[in-house]
C-alpha cells in the first residue's frame, strides 16, 4: 500500500495562525494594562479593572478555541518574534515547517478592529 503525503497548509490554516497571533498579542496587552492599572490614580480604576478582566476572559476563551482548532488541524507553533517590519511566526503544519510574516501596520489595524468589535458587543 502506497503512503500519501499529508495535505499542504491551506489559507484556512494561515487564517487560524493569524487568529492565534492576534489573540496572543491581545492577551499580552491586557496583562500589561492590568498590571499597570494599580499604579495610576484613576477615579474609576475598579471599573476599568473589571472591564479588562472581562475582556481577558473573553480573549482567553477565544484563544483556547483557536488552539483547539490548531491541534485538530495538526498545527503547532515553533517560534514567534517581533521584527522591525512586524511579526514572524514559525509553525509546523501536518509535518510541513512554515513561516508567516505580518506587517505591523496591517496587523495593528486588524487588532484594533477586533478589539473594537469585542467592546461593542460587551458594552
Amino acid at each position: 500500500m502506497k503512503r500519501t503525503a499529508p495535505p499542504l497548509p491551506t489559507r484556512e490554516d494561515e487564517a487560524l495562525i493569524q487568529d492565534y497571533m492576534l489573540h496572543a498579542v491581545i492577551e499580552s496587552v491586557l496583562t500589561r494594562d492590568m498590571n499597570l492599572l494599580p499604579t495610576l490614580e484613576l477615579k474609576l480604576a475598579d471599573l476599568y479593572a473589571l472591564i479588562l478582566r472581562h475582556a481577558g476572559r473573553d480573549n482567553a476563551d477565544r484563544l483556547w478555541t483557536v488552539r483547539r482548532q490548531m491541534r485538530h488541524r495538526g498545527i503547532r507553533i515553533l517560534a514567534r518574534r517581533r521584527t522591525a517590519a512586524g511579526f514572524e511566526i514559525k509553525y509546523l503544519c501536518r509535518g510541513y515547517e512554515c513561516m508567516l510574516a505580518f506587517d505591523s501596520v496591517a496587523f495593528m489595524q486588524e487588532l484594533a478592529a477586533r478589539i473594537g468589535a469585542v467592546s461593542q458587543n460587551r458594552l
